[in-house]
Formats: structure tokens, C-alpha cells, sequence
């Protein structure tokens, strides 16, 4: 099975609870222009701790620098975010 979203793609075999995750990265190329792929995996993971993963992969895109204000607050977003997903799902 596998989730995908815009910067990530998570892969499980079926039987397993632990799920691999690959985040995307950008190549850059002695020539040529740079490129965006999938890095190389991260393996074994329960899907709670690849969420994490995932959200501070996403906040770290966005800004270098955070207080724990600015972090606990953009972090909330992000679970809101993707409980929102999931919720338009169980409908």
C-alpha cells in the first residue's frame, strides 16, 4: 500500500503496522537544472512517528528560525490540516 502526498510517499507491505517513508529532496546537478525527487527511504516506522516526520519536514521548508510559540502553533496547524483530511474521509 502506499500514501502519497506532494512531499512524501509512505509504503507498507500489508502486514506490517511499520511504514517506510521517503521525503522529497531537491537534486542539484553539476549540469542541468535542479530537480525534485524522492530521497532515500527512512524504513520501519509507526505511522504516528512518519506524521511526525512529515509535519516537521513541512515546517522546516518553511522558515529556518522558530520560537516555540511560532512552532507549537504552525505544528497544531499541520495536525488540524491533516485531521481535516482524514475527517472528509470518514464521512
Amino acid at each position: 500500500m502506499e500514501i502519497k502526498g506532494e512531499d512524501y510517499l509512505m509504503t507498507n507491505d500489508g502486514e506490517s503496522t511499520h511504514w517506510d517513508l521517503r521525503l522529497m529532496k531537491t537534486v542539484r546537478p553539476r549540469s542541468g537544472p535542479p530537480r525534485e525527487e524522492l530521497g532515500d527511504p527512512m524504513y520501519g516506522m509507526p505511522l504516528e512517528k512518519a506524521i511526525k516526520i512529515i509535519i516537521n519536514y513541512r515546517l522546516d521548508k518553511k522558515k529556518d528560525t522558530y520560537t516555540l510559540k511560532e512552532y507549537l502553533d504552525e505544528y497544531k496547524k499541520q495536525i488540524t490540516l491533516l485531521k481535516n483530511i482524514l475527517e472528509s474521509y470518514e464521512k
